[in-house]
């Protein structure tokens, strides 16, 4: 299968002071995080997502590149073997999903991340300990399983 890599960075403020900006633009292209985005391995039909290398090297899913799957799989890793551990602000909203699962890496749950959406059920894994407000917003929820730190 072929992979495909994007690169895009995104400065949402670049100080301009007195001819060195340049260096500044450059430090911060350095420092920002790499978008990449890979298309699925092993999750059934092929839908690619995007992702964000982290400053701690592990990886934040963004969303799905393309229409996401009613029964959304978040990948362990982000197809370079970076572990993801973060669901991105928004990445999911308004997408029609179904059901999701989560890998037992995952950490983090960012604001809005399945916000309107379809779900009824949600099993969240231990390793999680951040889950941000609206991250599951306007679904249909009626059953919502914490697993606890063993």
């Amino acid at each position: 299968m072929l992979l495909k890599e994007y690169t895009f960075i995104y400065l949402p403020h670049i100080e301009v002071e007195k001819g060195i900006y340049q260096v500044n633009i450059k430090l911060k292209l350095f420092l920002f995080s790499i978008l990449i985005s890979v298309g699925s391995l092993s999750f059934g039909d092929l839908y690619d997502f995007e992702f964000v290398i982290l400053s701690d090297g592990t990886a934040e899913i963004r969303g799905c590149l393309e229409t996401c799957p009613t029964d959304l799989v978040i990948p362990e890793t982000n197809g370079y073997g970076v572990n993801v551990t973060s669901i991105g602000i928004g990445a999911f909203i308004e997408q029609n999903i179904e059901s999701v699962s989560f890998p037992e890496n995952l950490t983090s749950i960012k604001n809005g991340a399945f916000q309107s959406n379809k779900l009824s059920s949600l099993l969240i894994p231990n390793n999680v300990v951040e889950i941000e407000a609206n991250a599951f917003r306007y679904n249909e929820l009626t059953e919502f399983t914490l697993l606890a730190l063993a």
